[in-house]
């Protein structure tokens, strides 16, 4: 099997690729996913639409936090998501990351 949820691997690579060093640091996200929308064309998966940018991205963050045993006064918000997405990435890749705040500031 060549393909992620229809998306071949190279495309979905691409994807998380762009989220981990480009999509995590943005406040306006959706703006960035429809500008990439336009450029991811053959011989790479074409998207036609930007809500699939997040949608794969959110998928595999929640992959991640549901093979995590979380406390149950730990809320699964989108800021565990994406630290927990960031922290896992960084730590395969043996690249340092800093998290900056107060514990459950995020």
């Amino acid at each position: 099997d060549t393909c992620i949820n229809g998306i071949e691997y190279t495309t979905y690579s691409l994807i998380l690729s762009l989220a981990v060093c480009y999509r995590a640091r943005l406040q306006e996200r959706v703006e960035f996913d429809r500008r990439i929308v336009k450029h991811i064309k053959l011989p790479l998966t074409p998207i036609d639409n930007h809500e699939i940018i997040h949608g794969e991205v959110d998928k595999c963050q929640d992959t991640i936090i549901d093979e995590m045993t979380i406390g149950a006064n730990i809320a699964r918000n989108n800021a565990l998501k994406e630290n927990v997405f960031m922290m896992f990435v960084c730590i395969e890749l043996k690249i340092p990351l800093f998290v900056i705040g107060k514990p459950g500031s995020s």
